[in-house]
């Protein structure tokens, strides 16, 4: 009898509990990590849940890097009795400089518990510039042809 009521109570009180806080999917990529700095980047963030008020993300500060454009797209899906909501923020970056970049963490709050991605660190190298007639050993003439 007793294994029975230790049966009920990991069932009806600890499993939906560990259901409730399996609910929120929150998290970040970028296409590339290593990249020339006349090139861009792509970072998401994909939030997943199943709660009804998603509140907006805490973006990164991304300090390094110009946004050159960004979005956010949402879809709804229904499954088993349940709606789940995902919301994706997209954002393509172009960096500022060269080196070690870190992009932060992104952080949101669903239901009184904080959730927080992954760093990343974006490394960025100049571009090698091809040689100017200035830098040749030697002088280029050549003849204008016209057609």
């Amino acid at each position: 009898m007793r294994r029975i009521y230790i049966f009920y109570i990991l069932f009806f009180f600890i499993f939906p509990v560990k259901l409730l806080y399996a609910q929120v999917s929150f998290n970040a990529k970028v296409d590339k990590v290593n990249l020339p700095i006349n090139e861009t980047l792509i970072y998401e963030i994909d939030i997943t849940t199943q709660s009804k008020n998603i509140p907006s993300p805490k973006l990164p500060k991304f300090e390094d890097f110009i946004v050159v454009s960004q979005q956010q797209s949402s879809n709804i899906s229904f499954k088993k009795d349940k709606i789940a909501t995902q919301i994706v923020y997209s954002f393509v970056l172009m960096p500022r400089r060269s080196g070690k970049l870190k992009i932060e963490p992104a952080e949101i709050k669903i239901e009184n518990r904080t959730y927080y991605t992954e760093a990343f660190e974006i490394e960025v190298k100049e571009i090698e510039r091809e040689p100017s007639h200035s830098d040749l050993p030697f002088p280029v003439e050549g003849e204008v042809v016209s057609l």
